[in-house]
């Protein structure tokens, strides 16, 4: 699985309109990837959620992934147990996201996490992140995906 630079996190909490509505504008925008968060939702709720976002990601052909240790591809916290087999995981933190290969295998690619804003987007790629993880920016306002995005076109290597 490919992850596109631009990886937008859930917030339901920050939001002003309901999750999905904000995600499938972010996905309007031109994001390709969600990261369902939502931890503290019952996984019946959580997965009521995901079947939304999947039928906004699946038209454009876009990654979803939920957080916690469950889904086809998944975000974990520090605290989370590993699954078996490994999916894609990150740590919070600078997320480290794993494909799961062998221990030899090439270091896997790091997003950027936690507050970064378009004009960070730069500095971020120039120390090494292949992309960037936003929550709050995106969540407040999914029109800033552009802003992102061209950002991110700018700086591609």
């Amino acid at each position: 699985m490919k992850l596109p630079r631009l990886l937008v996190l859930t917030d339901r909490t920050i939001c002003q309109r309901p999750l999905a509505d904000v995600a499938a504008d972010a996905v309007s925008a031109g994001a390709r990837a969600v990261i369902l968060r939502e931890k503290d939702l019952p996984y019946d709720e959580r997965n009521r959620i995901a079947v939304q976002l999947r039928a906004v990601l699946d038209r454009v052909g876009g990654v979803l992934i939920m957080a916690g240790p469950r889904g086809e591809a998944v975000h974990l916290s520090s605290s989370d147990a590993l699954p078996s087999p490994r999916p894609v995981l990150g740590p919070s933190g600078l997320a480290a996201l794993l494909t799961g290969g062998p221990p030899d295998a090439p270091r896997p690619p790091a997003y950027a996490l936690g507050g970064v804003l378009p004009e960070h987007v730069a500095s971020c790629r120039a120390a090494g992140a292949r992309g960037v993880a936003v929550m709050g920016p995106l969540m407040r306002d999914p029109r800033l995906v552009s802003q992102y995005l061209d950002v991110l076109a700018e700086v591609a290597t």
